[in-house]
């Protein structure tokens, strides 16, 4: 795909602060937590945008911040354990010889180029998966801030005309692949589901 087709949708520095929303909400949630040791919280971000995903069970909602839904259970044991969830929609263009995976990949190398400068970073898996016979772009990342180390899974897909990024990110003592699953099983975009 044409970097410069490409690159006039995208806003790098949107994109940045996008990658680093999930880690400013951290600190937010301390905040407003209270400090209890025995907390875990779920965040879903973007959700007036349509982006939805089963909370697990036991779960409720606590605060909402803007378009940030926060969710609570009691049932973890580590201090401050943090999962958090955002999406990120971008309209691209691309010739008829293009494809859509050339879009896919396009949009994985934005953010590996900007995490990839990192303290700690490391790639876990990069790798194309298929759902419902859809190809989906997986890349799993570690990284470190503010003194913890953190693990974002990166899930790309495409679907008419626009890229959608669902990246999940968690503490690595509380890193559950599960939950992420079950979070790409249920997401649906404008209560429509892409599976």
């Amino acid at each position: 795909m044409s970097k410069n087709r490409v690159s006039k949708v995208i806003n790098s520095k949107k994109l940045l602060q996008f990658i680093f929303y999930p880690m400013l909400l951290f600190l937010y949630i301390f905040n407003v937590s209270g400090q209890d040791e025995k907390v875990s919280y779920t965040v879903y971000s973007n959700e007036s945008e349509g982006f939805s995903v089963r909370v697990p069970k036991g779960w409720h909602s606590v605060d909402q911040h803007n378009e940030v839904v926060i969710y609570i259970t009691v049932e973890t044991p580590q201090n401050d354990p943090v999962h958090a969830f955002n999406i990120q929609k971008i309209p691209v263009t691309f010739s008829e010889e293009e494809s859509s995976l050339a879009a896919i990949d396009f949009i994985a190398q934005q953010f590996y180029d900007q995490l990839s400068g990192i303290e700690g970073f490391g790639l876990i898996t990069d790798k194309y998966i298929s759902i419902n016979n859809r190809k989906i772009r997986e890349m799993i990342l570690s990284f470190r801030y503010d003194g913890v180390t953190l693990i974002q899974s990166h899930t790309i897909l495409y679907h008419n005309g626009t890229v959608f990024v669902l990246i999940y990110t968690a503490d690595e003592r509380v890193y559950n692949a599960q939950i992420h699953k079950m979070a790409l099983s249920s997401f649906s975009f404008d209560k429509r589901s892409l599976f």
